[in-house]
């Protein structure tokens, strides 16, 4: 369990997850990956302004390998 997040809310949290279809699960995920993908693609392009597009997703697959 979490310690920021009072037991009732994980409680809850919990039930919901397992009352979603492994569909929605999915999706979920997916989407939670490509908005940490495009945290990381902000954060290289930060500290590589000259990249081109193509060096920036190959360093990002770089960070996941």
């Amino acid at each position: 369990m979490s310690e920021d997040t009072p037991y009732e809310v994980e409680l809850r949290l919990f039930e919901t997850y397992r009352a979603m279809s492994p569909e929605r699960k999915l999706l979920l995920i997916g989407r939670l990956m490509r908005a940490g993908d495009q945290m990381t693609l902000a954060g290289l392009r930060a500290r590589h302004p000259d990249a081109d597009e193509r060096r920036l997703y190959q360093m990002l697959l770089d960070l996941k390998l």
